[in-house]
């Protein structure tokens, strides 16, 4: 619809037409399509129109869970006045970022080049080239605090791009080559290092990371830095696999390292940034005590602390820590489950507080009034509750936790006081005051229930579930509960037979209702073959029919195969090494990145090379594959020596080349309860660089990929290297377990005492 025909309409109207967007499937485009601007999603049309037109494109990125972004469509994109502006003057462009996370990164690549900062929503000028000349954020509708608003800016760039066009071009063309031969340097400096290689170097940084976090600890209310303060679950990660690789050689550290994690980790828990209700964890906290969240809840958040919790458990046995895993699975499977067997992105920070209010407030669907507490709960029950968790007739915000008054009489639950000082208190039994605490619980997410919810991102992300199958495989491993197996092996299943092209043999990357039409980009395919890798170690499944093509765990250990190939095909640099963060057919993204850096998910490089070195574990192609994994963890030396802290995933994955390597293969006849036996002793340790495998069917799956002839030297029981094809056997026709060390094997288990012993010693 032309912006004419919209303009048209709205004023004939109380009912806004759709824009182009309706036709899309990402819920942050959908809800943007009434909106009076004449909204493009990214593609040829809009370039076309700019192009024949001569006008700029404003770009705005953004996702639908984003409180900023609501803001801003509500300031700006609603106004009917700017709208029309807009739409004469300017061609206008929307953009999932979760969809499109390559249009994201060039971006705000020069976004944050240009201003210093980033983040969403993000508003770009573009040449019809496509080249930015000027970006920010958020901008208010009018001019406030010294800050221009968005119509001022309009204006002012409207102004220049009729009389100074060649100058603007020529700007933008500068600033693109400049962000290109930087990142052009980098490989440049890499490729030409004469220094020892990273791998050569992994103690060092390590060890001056585990350094740098000590010094940024907050040893009051744990955490990194001051706030906003993140889970950043790859630095927990990092911190519990430096403790276990410090423990002899630097014991000191390694202890400081497992407090850290423990104290982040229990900070988080107690505070507000975790639903004490219904279960999960809020985006970040804004102040430093964990108490007043930033209320959107993503799915890749609550994946990650799942595995982050229960490494925890498996170290210190704490079964706290697996009370939370749990309480966050059980949220993740109740409410972001899709009945297609996957799950959804995420939910937001916004809602109505009530079935009657007419506007949304951030945590409306999760802060309570004193009353609305005491209203639901027995008054014994109520005396507990709010003892624990700091509930108060005012509200319990700290002033410097909420200097606009947002939360003014609220209480954003927390838990104040433990369970043994409250029974102390009101000198009653530990047990009892747990059960209220319980009957409470299952009372208010009752009472909450009939609140409006939130509004729920529903598209389904593939990487994210890829990462979700991870922590589904772990739960399953560690705690036994089928319902966690069966749902990973539905979420494989959903992306083989949903977003998986059979023909092609490639990922997309997103589905809601139909698959979406943008290819998958490198996290895509490497969280989802670590996902398949996690599951496969879950132990050998009976083959069922009703699961193909993936049947049984050999089906998933060819496919994950099969992706890694083609992995290596579409991102792999041939020239200078290293995996491209987006494949290389779309002709609209300007630039190609490596990256290298954490942000709230892993790096996709860290994984795809993690992921390298599992396959490599068994010996099976293992010079070639882990010499891949090498090369591309050296793309990232320049990161990894002169700012650590910003790759604890690449630092974890550099410790499984330069330190130890376990392999434990599992042989067993079908439907031996011994496999799944040392399998259980396994999971219930925490060994970070431990890969597990059965009846030699990696061997079996590669050889069969890529054929016999290509097949290198596997490990041996006897630590030499010359051996071809699969020896792990049946001992006298009992199921063993073989323990393997930097690729070579001990003698085989057949009993789990001395199984677990030796993993113990490892």
């Amino acid at each position: 619809m032309a912006s004419s025909e919209v303009l048209s309409c709205v004023s004939e109207s109380s009912e806004r037409p759709f824009n182009r967007l309706a036709a899309e499937t990402s819920p942050y485009l959908l809800q943007h399509k009434t909106n009076p601007v004449d909204w493009y999603p990214w593609g040829e049309e809009a370039f076309s129109r700019a192009k024949t037109e001569g006008k700029p494109i404003f770009l705005s990125v953004g996702y639908s869970t984003c409180h900023w972004c609501h803001v801003m469509e509500r300031e700006s994109f609603e106004n009917e006045s700017l709208a029309l502006y807009l739409n004469r003057n300017f061609v206008c462009v929307k953009v999932d970022r979760e969809e499109r996370p390559d249009v994201d990164r060039v971006y705000m690549t020069f976004v944050q080049a240009t201003t210093g900062q980033g983040g969403w929503p993000m508003s770009v000028f573009l040449t019809p080239e496509l080249k930015p000349f000027f970006g920010g954020t958020y901008f208010p509708l009018e001019d406030a605090e010294n800050k221009p608003g968005l119509r001022t800016i309009l204006g002012r760039i409207l102004t220049l791009w009729k009389t100074t066009k060649a100058a603007l071009m020529e700007q933008s063309d500068d600033i693109m080559q400049q962000i290109q031969q930087a990142t052009r340097e980098i490989s440049l400096a890499v490729k030409n290092s004469a220094g020892p290689s990273i791998v050569e170097s992994s103690d060092t940084v390590t060890r001056c990371c585990a350094l740098h976090f000590a010094e940024e600890f907050d040893n009051e209310y744990g955490g990194f830095g001051a706030a906003p303060k993140f889970p950043r679950p790859c630095v927990i990660d990092f911190l519990l696999a430096s403790h276990r690789r410090f423990r002899k050689e630097d014991p000191p550290l390694s202890r400081k390292c497992l407090a850290m994690a423990e104290h982040t980790l229990t900070s988080m828990a107690n505070g507000g940034i975790r639903d004490h209700i219904g279960g999960g964890f809020h985006r970040y906290s804004v102040d430093r005590y964990w108490h007043v969240p930033h209320y959107e809840k993503m799915i890749y958040d609550q994946v990650q602390l799942v595995r982050s919790y229960i490494d925890a458990y498996r170290i210190t046995k704490n079964v706290k820590y697996s009370e939370i895993a749990k309480s966050i699975l059980e949220y993740i499977l109740r409410d972001m489950w899709s009945p297609e067997g996957a799950f959804l992105s995420a939910e937001d920070a916004d809602s109505l507080p009530s079935v009657t209010s007419a506007n949304t407030v951030e945590g409306g669907f999760y802060v309570w009034t004193y009353r609305e507490i005491a209203t639901a709960l027995s008054k014994d029950d109520f005396e507990v509750f709010a003892l624990v968790y700091d509930v108060r007739e005012g509200g319990n915000c700290r002033p410097d936790s909420d200097p606009h008054g947002d939360f003014a009489g609220a209480n954003i639950l927390y838990i104040r006081r433990s369970e043994d000082e409250v029974a102390t208190m009101l000198r009653r039994d530990v047990a009892d005051v747990k059960a209220a605490l319980v009957r409470s619980q299952q009372l208010l997410l009752e009472a909450r229930g009939h609140r409006p919810r939130p509004h729920r991102d529903d598209k389904i992300v593939t990487a994210w579930n890829g990462l979700a199958m991870s922590a589904l495989a772990l739960a399953y491993g560690v705690f036994g509960d089928r319902k966690y197996h069966d749902s990973a092996w539905q979420i494989a299943t959903f992306i083989r037979r949903k977003l998986y092209d059979e023909d092609r043999g490639v990922l997309y990357r997103s589905y809601r209702g139909r698959r979406s039409t943008i290819p998958g980009f490198l996290q895509d395919y490497a969280f989802v073959v670590q996902g398949l890798l996690d599951l496969y170690e879950c132990g050998p499944m009976p083959s069922d029919p009703a699961r193909a093509p993936l049947s049984d765990g050999f089906s998933l250990m060819q496919w994950a195969v099969e992706l890694q190939k083609q992995q290596d095909e579409i991102f792999w640099d041939a020239q200078d090494g290293g995996y491209f963060e987006a494949p290389r057919a779309d002709s609209s993204i300007l630039l190609r990145f490596k990256g290298d850096q954490d942000t709230a998910e892993p790096a996709g490089l860290s994984i795809a090379a993690r992921n390298l070195l599992r396959f490599s574990a068994g010996g099976v192609l293992s010079e070639n594959m882990r010499r891949r994994a090498c090369e591309a963890l050296e793309t990232a030396a320049c990161t990894i020596r002169s700012a650590p802290q910003a790759v604890p995933a690449m630092l974890v994955t550099l410790d499984r080349v330069g330190g130890s390597s376990t392999l434990v293969h599992i042989v067993g006849k079908e439907g031996d309860a011994m496999i799944h036996a040392f399998r259980a002793v396994v999971h219930q340790m925490y060994i970070p660089h431990l890969a597990m495998q059965f009846n030699n069917e990696v061997h079996k799956t590669l050889e069969c990929i890529h054929g016999s002839s290509s097949s290198s030297a596997t490990a041996s029981p006897s630590g030499s290297s010359g051996h071809k094809g699969p020896f792990f056997t049946l001992v006298d026709g009992k199921a063993a377990a073989y323990l393997c060390i930097n690729r070579a094997c001990q003698s085989p288990s057949v009993d789990l005492e001395t199984f677990r012993a030796k993993l113990n010693r490892a």
